[in-house]
């Protein structure tokens, strides 16, 4: 008993306080650092099959200039842990910008027979789930939304190579490239 009061009293005492220090440290840099990690900005933008489509525009008396309206569909995942809110979205092709819209309506009906007059076909697009800007998406949480892009390029006039969605956050700006396709 009296090495065992011997050897605690003698340095190894600052040897085992400082071991038990160098833990806590250790433990607390790893928290801080999965806290970090789990509160830094992180908008994942996951695009669906077949998610851009462009087509004839809908209605004569919207935008007499353009020929061409486009719709995308989405879903945006926050993956930290704090909200992230959406100001705005950009659809970029070949550098021109597009701004996103608002759709008057419940839904887009398009006829297969844009293209094809054969066809007797409709394809019917929900707008329940439009983007309307600001979005706040919560921590961990996921949105599906449509984003209906008023103008469209003509393709005839210039062939589009490339298409790029821009969100602009308060936290960051997230871009993804996508492909589209005209509906017909």
């Amino acid at each position: 008993m009296d090495n065992f009061i011997q050897w605690i009293t003698d340095k190894n005492i600052t040897l085992i306080i400082s071991i038990i220090g160098c833990l806590t440290g250790i433990g607390g840099l790893s928290i801080n650092f999965y806290k970090f990690h789990t509160e830094r900005f992180h908008l994942k933008v996951e695009l669906e099959k077949n998610a851009g489509l462009f087509f004839k525009k809908i209605s004569e008396k919207e935008l007499r200039w353009t020929k061409y309206q486009a719709l995308v569909s989405m879903n945006l995942i926050n993956r930290s842990s704090s909200p992230v809110t959406i100001y705005d979205l950009i659809l970029v092709t070949n550098g021109s910008k597009h701004r996103i819209g608002h759709y008057e309506g419940e839904e887009i009906i398009l006829p297969d027979g844009y293209l094809n007059p054969k066809r007797k076909e409709q394809k019917s697009i929900d707008m329940s789930y439009q983007l309307v800007l600001p979005l706040r998406i919560e921590a961990f949480d996921v949105k599906s939304v449509v984003a209906f892009f008023p103008y469209f390029p003509d393709p005839k006039d210039q062939p589009i190579t490339s298409f790029k969605l821009k969100f602009k956050t308060a936290k960051g700006n997230r871009s993804k490239r996508l492909s589209m396709r005209l509906y017909q």
